[in-house]
């Protein structure tokens, strides 16, 4: 048995009756991806199951089986006594899964909490999580491993998506050598690793591709600290046409992968005053210490955090102002 958690985990989903599964905030392809494939095999065990978000399905993962079945919900008004456990994926806190930072967990309803980031909080009765996995989607894996059940062309395709997605095509540096071995038995399993790909990598609308311009021509180079940022104001990501996903998209393409720079940090003004801040690295720095100290969190090289309430020149000057200290100390003591 993989996960001394997972036993637990199944006796709890079988005494259940009605079981709600998350969508984090701004929900990425691992977010939907493991919320599908852990719906459709509690939907095999005879549980009558809803998938809630408090964001939109982005278009992308449309292709997914089951994700017409996702349910948009604000969290401040949902009434979770109508269920009796709350199976919470992919997320290290209660503000991540809701995306409201006033809001807080409910009470009456049994929580479990399924992830591979580090935890940022204890909101749940019990966590089951494995920071050193690629994503949610391979820990679900080992955990369906471990309660012996047969694993099926969809919820294959789900997981597979999954993995794809976080491991931007198994790129990133927590994809080993049992996450290429899980990601084999899902093809096996029926799971089509080239359609997969091509839906979340290869179609991308002229919105994005207008945004990835704006990016490029806006992009700097911090030469002496060895890191490179772009920052877009609410009015141009407007005149893109708001692509959908944009930021993680354009992130994962190019501010993880230059050769002179350890990290890059893609800025997007997304409202008035509230900046969404991603990072991305490729093993030469741990981005999540400066993801952690504007208030977000993530892994060591792909980390997010947003700032609300300050104009976007000030906004841009606290990020790039953290980083550069950040990245000052570390080299002070390397």
């Amino acid at each position: 048995m993989t996960y001394k958690e997972s036993k637990d985990i199944l006796e709890t989903i079988i005494k259940a009756k009605k079981i709600l599964i998350n969508c984090h905030r701004r929900p990425d392809p691992d977010s939907v991806s493991s919320a599908i494939a852990l719906y459709s095999v509690l939907k095999k065990l005879g549980k009558e199951v809803q998938m809630i978000s408090p964001y939109p399905i982005p278009e992308v993962v449309g292709f997914l089986p089951f994700s017409e079945e996702i349910k948009v919900i604000h969290y401040k008004e949902f009434n979770f006594l109508d269920y009796d456990l709350f199976l919470i994926l992919d997320s290290p806190s209660w503000d991540f899964v809701t995306g409201d930072k006033t809001s807080i967990p409910p009470k009456g309803i049994y929580k479990i909490q399924i992830d591979h980031h580090e935890p940022r909080e204890k909101f749940t009765d019990i966590s089951l999580i494995d920071p050193q996995v690629s994503s949610c989607s391979e820990v679900l894996y080992q955990i369906f491993r471990d309660w012996e059940f047969e694993i099926d062309k969809s919820t294959a395709t789900a997981l597979l998506s999954g993995i794809i997605g976080d491991t931007l095509c198994f790129k990133i540096p927590l994809t080993t050598d049992r996450t290429l071995e899980t990601a084999a038995t899902l093809i096996k399993a029926g799971a089509d690793r080239q359609f997969i790909t091509d839906q979340l990598f290869a179609r991308m609308p002229i919105s994005l591709v207008r945004f990835i311009g704006e990016v490029l021509y806006r992009l700097k180079f911090e030469k002496d600290l060895s890191f490179l940022w772009s920052a877009i104001p609410v009015d141009v990501f407007d005149n893109c046409g708001r692509p959908e996903a944009a930021k993680n998209q354009t992130a994962n393409m190019f501010f993880g992968s230059t050769r002179e720079g350890d990290f890059g940090i893609l800025m997007v003004e997304e409202e008035k005053n509230k900046l969404m801040v991603s990072f991305r690295s490729a093993g030469r720095f741990n981005t999540e210490k400066i993801a952690r100290e504007l208030g977000g969190g993530g892994h060591r090289d792909s980390s997010a955090a947003v700032i609300e309430g300050l104009q976007f020149d000030q906004a841009v000057e606290k990020v790039l102002t953290t980083a550069r200290e950040i990245v000052k100390n570390e080299k002070k003591y390397h």
